[in-house]
């Protein structure tokens, strides 16, 4: 199956702003994080993952829904990876 990840902020910078992932069947959003490292390496990493906790740092959406990166995923799903915004 293929979906499409988009990227925002320093992720952009990686790559283009939208980016086609081939995927097996039952995929979740953890599997494109998985496939993202392979083709962006440790730099794509630091942009997720918080160094010291391991815990990630970014919010997925998911055809236009906040979801867990457990998410199962289907063919043609759209998928954003935003940065928390901190601030007030």
């Amino acid at each position: 199956m293929k979906v499409k990840v988009k990227l925002f902020f320093k992720l952009a910078d990686l790559s283009t702003d939208i980016v086609e992932v081939e995927l097996e069947d039952g995929a979740t959003i953890m599997s494109v994080i998985e496939k993202l490292s392979i083709l962006y390496g440790s730099e794509l990493e630091r942009q997720i993952y918080d160094a010291e906790t391991g815990s990630c740092i970014v919010e997925f959406i998911v055809n236009q829904r906040h979801e867990m990166p457990s998410k199962q995923l289907r063919d043609g799903d759209e998928i954003a990876i935003l940065p928390f915004v901190v601030g007030g």
